[in-house]
């Protein structure tokens, strides 16, 4: 399925903080998955879901994986646990995320981790600005129908992980044949 042209809201420059460029990729991918998901419950197979862009600095920056990551996480933040005595860290920093705008998760009534959008199986996400053009796929974690990602083995594959006694998401990458055939 090939989703419409959407601009993204704003104008990126290579001078943005890698925050928001993040946001705004994050936030253009989740509306693009809430548009399509509907449009995908019917399939009598797998739905992947293309995200192109021809503009150069989103292609360039914004479809490498710490910024694709957020895709699968949702937006995050940095946070740590403060002692209220002395007013310093108590241990280290850590990531966290409220899922807000994650491609496939969404708090659950509990407000732990769901799923939404089960009736697209993934994304590929690719970046036409610059030469050579770069693609990126993402996986449900747990989608209507699978997709077998060997059938594009030259593109590498994220995937978020759910680690439930930890409270952890965490996004684990398959690499593509290409480069596992030249160690890279």
């Amino acid at each position: 399925m090939f989703a419409r042209p959407r601009a993204i809201d704003g104008d990126l420059s290579p001078c943005d903080s890698i925050d928001s460029v993040a946001a705004l990729m994050t936030e253009a991918v989740f509306s693009e998955c809430v548009s399509k998901a509907a449009q995908c419950g019917d399939l009598d197979g797998p739905a992947v879901v293309a995200i192109g862009t021809f503009h150069t600095t989103a292609a360039t920056i914004a479809f490498n994986r710490p910024l694709v990551d957020c895709v699968l996480t949702g937006k995050t933040a940095l946070a740590g646990n403060i002692d209220i005595r002395t007013g310093t860290m108590a241990g280290p920093s850590y990531q966290t995320t409220a899922i807000a705008k994650a491609a496939f998760l969404k708090p659950d009534k509990t407000q732990a981790v769901g799923y939404a959008r089960s009736s697209i199986s993934g994304l590929l996400l690719c970046g036409l600005g610059s030469l050579p053009g770069q693609c990126v796929g993402l996986l449900h974690p747990n989608p209507e129908r699978p997709f077998d990602k060997s059938m594009l083995p030259d593109i590498a594959f994220g995937e978020v992980e759910i680690r439930w006694t930890f409270g952890e998401l965490r996004v684990k990458w398959t690499e593509p044949r290409t480069a596992a055939a030249t160690g890279a």
